[in-house]
């Protein structure tokens, strides 16, 4: 019986894949226990406070009234200013958001290292590969509603505790990703359909 070879493209796909795979694991292992060990109180302190902090900004010029000669220095010295803990500030605000980021992109990377198995061993048009598509496509929904509500709490609490412009984050690219690769599953249909009818043919 004639074996075929997968291509090279596959090869290079699935192994670039897999090594990407372990990777993000390995991250969102640390991630989860970076979260814990600090929403376990071993990082400790408040995350915004308020403080008058002296500053020494000086300038110096001349200026030439009635053709006189006269070298000034304005000095400003204080500025009110908030100051942010930012190790606290990730633990309890940012942290838990990039845990959710890293899970749901190594979910994503696990469900495309199946598919590409798949494909690489000549079993493309089926069942699974299918459903993997159609799951790629409502994970990235979800991550997409994911970005969506952390942006929206980073700038209710940017806007209510710290002077600062709002964060525009353009995601809408992640929604056309998963109609793309939904659209895709349901070409796969078609092709699984014409290739049980060629096995029935023959």
């Amino acid at each position: 019986m004639e074996t075929k070879k997968t291509l090279l493209s596959i090869r290079i796909i699935y192994w670039v894949t897999g090594i990407s795979l372990w990777i993000a694991i390995m991250l969102s292992l640390l991630l989860i226990v970076s979260n814990t060990l600090l929403f376990s109180g071993i990082v400790k302190g408040n995350d915004i406070y308020s403080k008058n902090i002296h500053i020494k900004v000086s300038n110096t010029g001349h200026v030439h009234p009635d053709n006189l000669n006269l070298k000034l220095r304005w000095v400003n010295t204080t500025n009110y200013s908030n100051l942010i803990n930012f190790n606290n500030f990730f633990a309890k605000k940012a942290a838990p958001f990039l845990l959710i980021y890293f899970l749901i992109f190594t979910y994503l990377l696990w469900i495309f290292n199946k598919f590409i198995h798949n494909v690489k061993e000549g079993n493309t048009f089926t069942v699974q590969n299918i459903f993997l598509l159609k799951r790629i496509s409502y994970v990235l929904v979800g991550y997409w509603c994911v970005v969506f509500v952390s942006v929206q709490f980073a700038n209710y609490y940017f806007t209510n505790h710290l002077e600062t412009y709002k964060i525009f984050l353009s995601t809408e690219h992640l929604l056309w990703d998963a109609l793309f690769i939904w659209i895709i599953a349901h070409i796969f249909i078609s092709g699984l359909k014409l290739q049980q009818e060629k096995d029935l043919t023959i």
